[in-house]
């Protein structure tokens, strides 16, 4: 019997999930509801040069995010000790989770295109746990949109904590 999995849509729940962290343990992004948003940025795969750039991109804005209550997990297709070396290269402080069997990229609806293709994509999760922004790319240099990603984040608001 097939799970069941309702369309990610923006308005959805996202869907939960827990991951190895290069950080060590795992995470669950319910660990994040009532207290923080979230960026979910699903690498291609961590090899990806154009993907890594994106990771970067988010590292430089990960101060101005934090200042907005948003955290950064950038996942990939691989193991903890893929997560570890990604992580280290680009020097990010925020999480890089693995998920070697891709399940959360199911999941996310990110299946990979004619057999080959890995789709990336971003999601923007609020701190109820509702999907508020969804940019998904076959094109690795198409899969992050920072002007809309960070448009995004100021219609959330900044609630008092």
């Amino acid at each position: 019997m097939g799970e069941n999995i309702a369309a990610v849509v923006e308005g959805s729940a996202a869907p939960d999930f827990n991951l190895e962290s290069n950080q060590g343990g795992s995470i669950h992004l319910s660990d994040y509801q009532g207290h923080k948003h979230v960026i979910l940025y699903f690498m291609r795969e961590f090899s990806c040069l154009q993907c890594q750039r994106h990771a970067i991109q988010l590292g430089r804005l990960y101060e101005q995010l934090k200042a907005q209550n948003v955290e950064v997990l950038v996942i990939g297709g691989g193991e903890r000790k893929d997560a570890e070396r990604l992580s280290k290269l680009l020097n990010l402080t925020y999480p890089v989770l693995a998920d070697p069997d891709r399940s959360v990229y199911a999941r996310y609806a990110l299946d990979k295109v004619l057999i080959a293709i890995q789709r990336s994509g971003t999601f923007l999760i609020d701190q109820q746990g509702i999907v508020r922004y969804i940019h998904q790319a076959t094109n690795p240099n198409a899969s992050l949109n920072k002007s809309e990603l960070m448009q995004a984040i100021e219609g959330l608001g900044n609630p008092q904590l």
